[in-house]
Formats: C-alpha cells, structure tokens, sequence
C-alpha cells in the first residue's frame, strides 16, 4: 500500500468511528485509565503525530 485513508476501512464501511487514544490506554489493568504513565504516553503519542504529521491518534 503506498497511501493511507483518511479514515480506516472499517470506519468508512459503516462501522464504529474511532475512539479517543485516552479511552484505549490502560494502566496495569483494563479499565485503569487515571495513572500518570498514560498521560505521559499520550502526550508522547500526540507529539509524534504533530511531527509526522500523521493523524492516526483520534482527538
């Protein structure tokens, strides 16, 4: 594949759109979502999508 959609193939078949990176980031456990690593890897995540310039990460 030499180009990405703008939304991914499922998406854009009707099914659910993306959800949040904050809502599939655990810690530890699932649904442990509060702890500072996760804040810290988001925002990691969201920087490396402002210097790529690729939008994989929904806001």
């Amino acid at each position: 594949m030499s180009h990405f959609d703008d939304k991914p193939a499922l998406e854009t078949a009707g099914w659910l759109p993306r959800l949040p990176i904050e809502e599939l980031v655990f810690q530890d456990q699932w649904g442990n979502a509060a702890g500072e690593g996760n804040r810290e890897l988001i925002a990691k995540l969201r920087a490396i999508e402002a210097a790529t310039g690729i939008s994989d990460f929904p806001n």
